[in-house]
């Protein structure tokens, strides 16, 4: 990593933080460069970037807490420890994804780079509703839901999808259990392994679900997480978002987080266990799982699997429990 590159990565995290010191100095009533200055710490001393130091309320803790914390910066430097750098893009790139991990996935996909635009329309009108996304995406960056009776672009999409390379494929049909939560996205099953010399350690593991009509699950998109008892399968937790909001219920259907029994439970965590043995050199991965009436799969592994969740629910960073884990 150049001198450049990681000052343009400074310039830009002081772009990102500087609304949130605004709104700071204006809760507490103190000068913005209070919180600007300390942000910017924060940033050179221990990786917090401006997520990190917004959800963990980086300005409330002393210097002993913050070190605690597997910030971005850290988690960049761990996925560089423990998972292996010759595997690093299958992870990065859901075309090598889903090549690799085709045994685990249900679902019908093509990839825009190697279709026409015939072949493409024919699978839309096959399929029905399907999902585009970029190979490369994350935190559902760029990911849209498309169905061809519906569209009238369609054939300004497919041409998007061929010119842009991306991924289309089937919308998973969740669980009628999972969709009385909110039956706008496919609300998945985050689950956070260790792969200790091929014995696979499962961490902690989340529901994940969109507050509100979009297609994305994902907290970075403004999505909802609690936390789910391993043993049981059970939500034990209320929920949250990146905004730290706290949800009792579903915003949108007014459904109950706590007590929420996830279905094929024992399949969700057969299927992890099994593919996370797959590679023994990717010792820290995230995995999002879908659940649907008929069975599980496997919707991406995250090389660099965000620990905000874990975090968030612990109220206290996780970044040596997690050292000591993977360490053996």
């Amino acid at each position: 990593m150049t001198l450049q590159y990681k000052w343009l990565m400074f310039k830009r995290f002081r772009l990102q933080i500087r609304p949130y010191c605004e709104m700071l100095a204006l809760q507490y009533e103190k000068s913005f460069y209070y919180f600007y200055f300390d942000a910017c710490l924060c940033y050179l001393l221990f990786g917090c970037d401006a997520q990190n130091y917004q959800s963990y309320g980086f300005w409330k803790l002393k210097m002993f807490e913050r070190k605690r914390y597997l910030t971005t910066g850290k988690l960049l430097d761990n996925a560089k420890k423990y998972n292996d750098s010759q595997y690093l893009n299958i992870f990065s790139n859901k075309l090598n994804f889903y090549n690799y991990y085709k045994s685990y996935i249900k679902r019908k996909w093509i990839y825009g780079g190697d279709c026409s635009v015939d072949e493409i329309k024919t699978f839309l009108q096959t399929n029905g509703c399907c999902v585009v996304k970029p190979t490369n995406c994350s935190t559902g960056v760029g990911i849209s839901k498309i169905t061809y009776a519906e569209n009238a672009n369609i054939e300004k999409e497919i041409q998007k999808i061929i010119k842009k390379k991306m991924l289309v494929e089937q919308y998973v049909i969740q669980h009628d259990d999972l969709a009385s939560i909110n039956p706008y996205s496919t609300n998945t099953i985050r689950v956070y392994t260790t792969n200790i010399a091929g014995e696979i350690h499962i961490y902690r593991v989340f529901l994940k679900c969109a507050s509100d009509k979009k297609v994305q699950d994902n907290f970075g998109q403004g999505g909802i997480v609690a936390e789910i008892d391993l043993e049981t399968g059970v939500v034990k937790s209320l929920g949250k978002n990146k905004k730290m909001d706290v949800y009792l219920r579903h915003p949108l259907t007014n459904y109950l987080f706590t007590g929420f029994q996830i279905p094929k439970w024992n399949e969700v965590i057969a299927l992890v266990k099994n593919i996370a043995k797959e590679i023994e050199t990717m010792r820290y991965v995230g995995w999002d799982v879908a659940i649907t009436n008929d069975y599980v799969e496997v919707i991406e592994g995250n090389n660099l699997a965000d620990p905000i969740f874990i975090q968030v629910f612990n109220e206290g960073g996780c970044l040596m429990d997690i050292n000591k884990i993977l360490t053996g």
